[in-house]
């Protein structure tokens, strides 16, 4: 039977890595220092299931004809991807280059309780492009 291993959150404390794919693969941290293996799980059980949830949301972008084969639909693909890997990550302690972009372009405000997102940076609200 496989060993099961506990995806840390920030109660039990978080792993301080920085991932990089090619490092992880290799089995190293982005120093060339060998991850631990437990750490080493972790981050591919972690880049299976954004993998799983991106490759899912594809699907339902293709049965719902939005999916289109223009370079335009891939970058936008691309970021949902990368932002849905960074809240994975993120959860888990991980650090993500796409949490700085989060942290810096997006802000929070509470209104009764709700949570309302909105942009930082006004040229974002008033694309024309």
């Amino acid at each position: 039977m496989a060993d099961i291993i506990q995806f840390p959150n920030k109660k039990r404390g978080s792993v301080e890595i920085i991932p990089s794919q090619d490092n992880i693969a290799a089995g190293k941290d982005p120093t060339g220092q060998l991850l631990d293996e437990k750490i080493k799980e972790l981050l591919n059980q972690a880049d299976e299931m954004a993998d799983s949830w991106i490759d899912h949301l594809a699907v339902q972008f293709d049965e719902a004809e939005i999916a289109e084969m223009s370079s335009e639909y891939y970058r936008d693909l691309h970021h949902v991807g990368e932002a849905i890997r960074s809240l994975i990550y993120r959860h888990l302690g991980i650090p993500h280059p796409f949490q700085k972009y989060v942290d810096n372009m997006i802000k929070l405000r509470y209104d009764n309780g709700a949570v309302i997102a909105s942009w930082e940076d006004e040229a974002f609200e008033n694309n024309d492009e």
